[in-house]
């Protein structure tokens, strides 16, 4: 389920009674509040008890000296500082970290002492931000509203065609440390301030800009995917736009089997095509187009049938690499692949000067896993990490 960043109920709330329970049941949760109202006593009760609950703690400050030296600033600035200026709050730290990380020896003297303000409430960073990004230019504002409806990772170019280069990059420059800059395209980092910023009101005149509504926004990003190159993600989200923006009519003009097949043949993750699909069907009036939902029937069935023949291609990402497709053969990781293909990849990233990149993907991998899981091979996969490990570093 997606985590609910201000939670107003809870799957506490959901449970039944303890005493309604058949012994054996077990119920695991993830991260969840017991102090909001309406969940039942006994459920509370129970939530409660020792060993019922891990309470979740903040990074030690050996935890955020780590943090500090793994993005090379050990010699440059102290641990203990950030540890007393992020108060060990993980996302936090890795805020005042990517500004440290960008400013220079007098301003990051200057964050240090009490230009990054937390006192426990995150919300805060994010005022400030926004504080500066009204301060500097109402477009600078607009540019980060705009980037918080984008569905996946959006070039900054491509963003800009609907705002102003100028706009887009002091928007970069006010709040680089809140976008996952690490990749191609931007991505809000945490979807806290993602939803932060989607509560933002922008005006016109005293009264909210029609322009910059949830429905005028998700339109515009329709455009900009009509638009997109063949290199951007955003070329594949037409559709999901206009469905957002409930332009339904819009939507099921062009909501067809070649549409959506063709995506999944030029690369679409087979589960986004789906999701996609599944909503083609909701746009359609019922009993007023037969021969369109009839076609949407079989374009679903066709993505599942060609995603299980490449699931039996074992050679798949090594050809995309020597098609040199890497984009999709970095994609299937998150698909159906062979153990070993990561490395494939990482050293064709290095060998085509994309070390951070291939870092990203190195970064992902845990060798500890292969023999906690007694997955066989943990032995080759393991030279193969330690090796990446030292052209890495």
């Amino acid at each position: 389920m997606p985590r609910e960043e201000r939670p107003v109920a809870s799957f506490l709330r959901a449970l039944p009674l303890p005493q309604s329970i058949p012994e054996g049941v077990v119920f695991i949760l993830g991260s969840q509040r017991i102090e909001l109202e309406d969940i039942p006593g006994e459920v509370r009760d129970q939530a409660s008890l020792p060993g019922r609950k891990i309470e979740i703690a903040p990074l030690t400050e050996a935890a955020v000296s780590e943090m500090v030296t793994s993005i090379g600033l050990a010699s440059e600035i102290d641990s203990a500082e950030v540890y007393s200026v992020s108060l060990g709050h993980p996302l936090v730290t890795q805020y005042l970290l990517g500004k440290l990380l960008e400013a220079d020896v007098e301003e990051r003297k200057a964050l240090l002492d009490g230009g990054f303000e937390f006192d426990g409430d995150l919300e805060k960073v994010y005022r400030a931000a926004w504080r500066e990004a009204e301060e500097a230019d109402r477009d600078v504002a607009k540019a980060l509203v705009t980037l918080s409806f984008v569905e996946g990772r959006i070039e900054p170019e491509l963003l800009a065609a609907c705002l102003s280069s100028l706009a887009v990059d002091r928007a970069f420059t006010i709040a680089h440390h809140l976008i996952d800059h690490s990749n191609r395209g931007w991505l809000i980092f945490h979807n806290s301030f993602r939803l932060f910023l989607r509560q933002q009101t922008i005006t016109l005149y005293g009264t909210p800009n029609p322009d910059f509504t949830d429905i005028a926004i998700y339109r515009r990003l329709a455009d900009l995917a009509r638009s997109a190159p063949a290199t951007s993600g955003q070329r594949w989200l037409e559709f999901r736009y206009l469905y957002l923006a409930k332009d339904h009519t819009e939507a099921a003009a062009i909501a067809y089997r070649k549409y959506f097949v063709a995506q999944f043949i030029d690369g679409r993750r087979s589960y986004d095509v789906s999701n996609d699909i599944q909503d083609a069907f909701a746009c359609l009036n019922p009993g007023e187009a037969p021969e369109q939902l009839f076609d949407l029937m079989l374009a679903k069935g066709e993505v599942w049938r060609r995603q299980q023949a490449l699931e039996m291609a074992d050679r798949l990402v090594a050809a995309q690499i020597a098609a040199g497709d890497l984009y999709s053969a970095e994609a299937q990781l998150d698909q159906n692949h062979f153990a070993g293909d990561e490395w494939l990849i990482i050293g064709a990233l290095l060998d085509n000067g994309q070390p951070e990149r291939a870092r990203t993907i190195f970064d992902r991998q845990n060798p500890w896993d292969w023999y906690d899981d007694r997955q066989s091979g943990g032995e080759d996969a393991t030279k193969k990490w330690a090796g990446f490990a030292v052209v890495l570093l």
